[in-house]
């Protein structure tokens, strides 16, 4: 929660990934600024322009899903 008055511009907010050959990057950690929070993370890439991202405590089976799209 400390972590919650840096500002964002610049932060580092994922960090720790492998990638795999399923086209999956995991065993990294995840910080949401908005609650100072550090997650378990990973994502994987659904197409050229989605990849899903996940947080989760414990085990990936319990945590959120989202759907990251890419910007022109």
């Amino acid at each position: 929660p400390k972590l919650r008055t840096r500002p964002r511009l610049g932060m580092v907010f994922m960090q720790g990934f492998t990638y795999d050959d399923d086209n999956k990057w995991d065993n990294g950690k995840i910080y949401d600024p908005e609650s100072g929070k550090t997650y378990s993370c990973y994502m994987k890439l659904e197409s050229a322009n989605t990849m899903e991202v996940k947080g989760y405590i414990g085990f990936s089976l319990i945590g959120k899903s989202k759907t990251w799209t890419r910007v022109k």
